[in-house]
């Protein structure tokens, strides 16, 4: 199914998709998705609204394939804002209902890291969503642009990753040596294609995506980790899931190219929550910025460098 012929279909399905995410966790709550200026139009309660304010294509060439970047996928960037119940409710509880949708969407976002988003003709895709705060340069922006006050927001970034458009090199290799424990190095700053890639390894070995970040599940002891890994692996192994260790640089990433990072996990060995992951009920994916410290260099079994050198 060629990208750009169902571009426009797939851009209308995942924000309507996100829509019903989101709906889930305030099911009180009115979403919508308008242009800011549009937001409120016939809302009288709280209300959260979406707006796609940038997108673009994500392409992929690994290192021994010729000609251009292949292109696999597209980014969705929107703008979520919470609006309270009434010009007048700031005053009294509007703040509060507010903030409530604002806290209960950005929940939503972080426990559905990836959704199946149907298209009218019968085709599937996955796509990951991430939430994150916007940028000064984007909130500058996206207030000059629509002229009116920016309420309680934040970036909702979803990447799509579309059938039959996708880099089959390493992750052909990925999905043959899929085994439990076998832990993947993603390095280097291209996130979006991470993502991607993380979506896509999901998908064709059938599993889910099960994100953590590095301090959620690694403590100054040993036995703290350990701990917090048994945890995670038992919610991992009952949906079968694809790990993903975000924002691992601090531990695994080089030492002296991450600033005070290290600091954290200075009595904490790189190789001992190597071996703990290497007890792990499905592939784990650790994802360094940078470059990879010794200890993950000599433990993972791929490296895997975004973009490919």
């Amino acid at each position: 199914m060629p990208l750009r012929a169902d571009y426009g279909q797939a851009i209308a399905a995942t924000t309507a998709r996100l829509q019903q995410v989101i709906a889930q966790a305030s099911p009180s709550t009115t979403v919508t998705a308008r242009i800011p200026q549009l937001a409120r139009v016939g809302v009288s309660g709280t209300s959260v609204n979406l707006f796609l304010y940038r997108d673009g294509w994500l392409r992929y060439r690994s290192g021994t394939e010729p000609g251009e970047p292949r292109l696999i996928g597209a980014e969705l960037s929107y703008l979520l804002s919470t609006y309270p119940a009434g010009e007048n409710a700031a005053a009294t509880n509007g703040v509060d209902t507010s903030l409530r949708a604002y806290g209960n969407a950005r929940a939503v976002v972080e426990n559905n890291p990836v959704v199946a988003v149907a298209l009218p003709s019968r085709a599937s895709l996955q796509v990951q969503l991430t939430s994150a705060a916007l940028t000064l340069e984007d909130l500058t922006s996206l207030w000059v642009a629509s002229a009116a006050p920016l309420r309680l927001s934040f970036g909702i970034t979803a990447t799509i990753t579309m059938p039959g458009e996708r880099s089959s090199g390493f992750l052909d290799e990925l999905v043959a040596r899929a085994e439990p424990g076998l832990v993947v190095a993603f390095g280097g700053p291209d996130g979006a294609a991470k993502a991607s890639a993380a979506a896509v390894l999901a998908e064709r070995l059938s599993q889910p995506l099960v994100q953590v970040r590095l301090h959620e599940v690694v403590g100054e002891r040993i036995d703290e980790t350990e701990e917090k890994l048994r945890n995670l692996f038992s919610r991992a192994e009952g949906r079968e899931a694809v790990l993903v260790l975000d924002e691992a640089d601090a531990l695994f990433g080089r030492r002296g190219e991450v600033r005070d990072g290290h600091e954290r996990y200075t009595g904490v060995d790189p190789a001992a929550i190597l071996d703990l992951l290497g007890h792990a009920p499905g592939v784990v994916l650790v994802n360094v910025r940078g470059r990879l410290g010794g200890a993950l260099a000599d433990g993972a079994a791929m490296e895997i460098r975004f973009p490919p050198e």
